[in-house]
């Protein structure tokens, strides 16, 4: 029901051209773009204006400012007008003509007493009564002094929704106040250009103005002088940009020195900027202090500032961080209970790069989701379950397991999130097999080709987690499974896309350092069996490293060649213990071995427990009739040359005896 229900909605949106979410784009050139059936309405007031979900991260960041107090920020007007215009003084405003010729302070006070009539009688700024007066304003707005200028965009917030940026009368009126005001930059000191950035940000028309990107272009050119204080707020600004500096690393050098004037609270807000412009913090040193910060303040430190924080660390820290990584894992345990979901799951993502956990912390997080995995989104379920897949986590009260069922449960009831976020599901549904859980009706349909299509397209540098589910029906659930498989002809084409290329010594191309102990693996073997019989090729086509391969005779202990019956490389073949002993005299007698190399990407930092992606190999290799061998790189890098046949030989005798078993 849930994958015939899930492609009748794929084929009624790619008949509607409307696989995608609709994406608004702003114009000045247009005066009026007509409101989309369905879309959340844009308002000119400063709670929800140009927003289709709540920014609360943003919102979050400029109440710390607020709070703090010593920043330059926008503040009501203290000489509001104190008397509201009556009807028919509007009625009088609305008729007259020559609002052009009209003293600039009289202009202005009519505006914020109008504005504020607007707001209270829901009169909406595109109203054909105020074109002429919107004319006048947008016409003389250049000869605005700069008082007049602030008040203006102040007054606009006063305004009732309206259907979007490009309205009528709003669109002209905010964008000339935009160009009026980056005539002025040049000329404005610091703390006028904070002002002007904090009053758009209040309409909400930080991220579309010309002006706010002129301000942080301006100070960026100044950032060493900047005071911790102005440093923050310039921050918060370039963050609304989206757009690094021309320099970041200045910000760097200004946090550093002043780091221990400033709250955890700005600290986040730093963070939240250098995260959003994409720009890693390069100092090992600020990273350490930064770190040392929070785990100081683990106690109080709020969720979204928490979470602004892990992001930059997370994106920024290397090996020399993992004891400062494992420090903060170890104190943020006794905090799982109070933070949001949403902070627990940035808590379990937090050491995902550098493959690290905390088995305690881990668990509490586990148990969270748990209890509340009916409030949790697609999203969600996605990175919770990759968390779990990379571990290949387990608890002894055998929650993890209650979750991975839980989520394969929910995801039939997600429907329109999965057609808001195709490529989310098919990922989901991947980490679940790491974690040994699948659902085959719901594999079935992700490898159905109008989902395909629908999700990925002709990205097929995207769909790496397609071939994965692929192969796992094709081996894992070969006995039971009726569903859709992978044409061949796409499988060949993802299986050239995502495997590594066959390395060799002669090639051109420098060797990675996980190519030189593949290699090194390699010579051992040729050194023990003849270099006739030991090869380099992909056995399971949607893992991208190569791995050894060699076939031994149990009862003469002879090694025995099988490059004959080896496909052509990159054909997406799984080459399966019949395929690659076909046609080869006394096969029965032979045994397969497969050697892997445990990188330093697919071990559990530091220990020889295998992730969820290795140990699932090690398994499909087994299900195919082969008989693998793990080589951890780090043991393998211990071991002297006279020492490695001798360890290949124990770990060749290890595999043969657990496999009969």
């Amino acid at each position: 029901m849930f994958s015939r229900n899930l492609r009748r909605i794929v084929t009624l949106c790619k008949n509607l051209n409307d696989t995608r979410s609709v994406t608004l784009g702003f114009s000045r050139n247009l005066r009026e773009i007509p409101p989309v059936a369905g879309c959340v309405k844009i308002h000119t007031s400063a709670v929800d204006f140009g927003k289709i979900f709540p920014e609360k991260e943003n919102d979050y960041a400029h109440g710390i400012l607020q709070r703090v107090g010593k920043y330059n920020l926008m503040k009501d007007d203290a000489n509001s007008p104190g008397e509201l215009l009556t009807q028919q003084e509007f009625d009088v405003i609305s008729g007259r003509k020559d609002w052009k010729e009209t003293p600039l302070n009289e202009l202005i006070g009519t505006f914020e007493r109008l504005a504020v009539f607007c707001g209270k009688n829901d009169v909406k700024i595109s109203d054909e009564r105020l074109d002429d007066f919107m004319g006048a304003m947008v016409q003389r707005c250049g000869d605005f002094t700069d008082e007049q200028l602030l008040k203006s965009l102040r007054m606009l917030t006063h305004f009732p929704p309206a259907e979007g940026l490009n309205t009528r009368n709003f669109v002209e009126l905010w964008s000339s106040l935009d160009d009026a005001c980056v005539e002025r930059v040049d000329k404005w000191k610091t703390d006028e250009l904070l002002l002007v950035c904090d009053h758009w940000y209040a309409l909400n028309l930080a991220k579309v103005c010309k002006c706010t990107f002129q301000c942080t272009k301006k100070l960026g050119r100044k950032l060493k002088s900047l005071s911790p204080t102005d440093l923050v707020q310039t921050m918060f600004y370039v963050n609304m940009c989206r757009k690094p500096m021309v320099d970041m690393f200045n910000f760097e050098v200004n946090l550093f020195e002043n780091i221990d004037k400033l709250s955890l609270d700005e600290i986040a807000v730093m963070s939240m900027g250098f995260f959003k412009t994409e720009t890693k913090i390069r100092n090992p040193e600020l990273i350490d202090k930064i770190y040392q910060r929070v785990i100081a303040e683990m106690k109080t430190v709020q969720d979204i500032s928490l979470v602004n924080i892990m992001k930059v660390l997370r994106y920024s820290s290397k090996l020399q961080h993992i004891e400062f990584l494992e420090e903060f894992l170890k104190a943020v345990t006794p905090e799982i209970s109070r933070l949001s979901i949403l902070s627990c799951l940035h808590v379990a993502l937090f050491g995902t790069d550098m493959q690290y956990y905390n088995q305690e912390c881990l668990e509490r997080i586990v148990d969270r989701f748990v209890n509340e995995v009916k409030s949790c989104r697609l999203k969600e379920f996605e990175r919770l379950s990759f968390v779990m897949g990379l571990y290949s986590f387990t608890m002894s009260n055998g929650n993890h397991t209650k979750l991975c069922q839980q989520i394969i449960a929910e995801l039939p009831n997600r429907i329109s999130e999965i057609m808001k976020h195709p490529r989310c599901f098919p990922a989901c549904l991947h980490y679940l097999t790491l974690c040994g859980h699948h659902s085959a009706e719901q594999i079935s349909t992700v490898l159905d080709m109008k989902y395909f299509e629908m999700a990925y397209g002709r990205n097929y540098l995207a769909c790496r987690e397609i071939l994965c589910l692929d192969t796992y029906a094709r081996i894992n659930l070969r006995d039971s499974y009726k569903g859709n498989l992978m044409p061949e002809k796409i499988r060949k084409t993802l299986a050239k896309i995502h495997s590594n290329y066959i390395p060799a010594k002669d090639q051109k191309y420098k060797l990675s350092a996980a190519d030189m102990i593949l290699l090194e693996i390699k010579d051992t073997c040729d050194e023990l069996f003849g270099c006739n019989s030991p090869s380099i090729n992909h056995l399971l086509p949607q893992y991208e490293r190569p791995d050894i391969i060699f076939a031994i005779n149990r009862k003469s202990g002879e090694s025995v060649s099988l490059q004959q019956n080896y496909p052509p490389p990159y054909s997406g073949d799984i080459l399966t213990r019949e395929l690659l002993l076909q046609d080869i005299a006394s096969a029965e007698d032979l045994d397969v071995f497969v050697i892997v190399v445990g990188g330093w990407n697919i071990l559990v930092r530091s220990t020889n427990t295998m992730t969820g992606q290795l140990k699932l190999k090690m398994q499909q290799l087994q299900l195919i009739g082969l008989k693998p061998i793990m080589i951890p790189w780090f043991a393998w890098r211990k071991l002297r040359l006279e020492e490695r046949p001798v360890y290949l030989k124990a770990a060749i005798k290890e595999a043969t005896a657990s496999t009969e078993s």
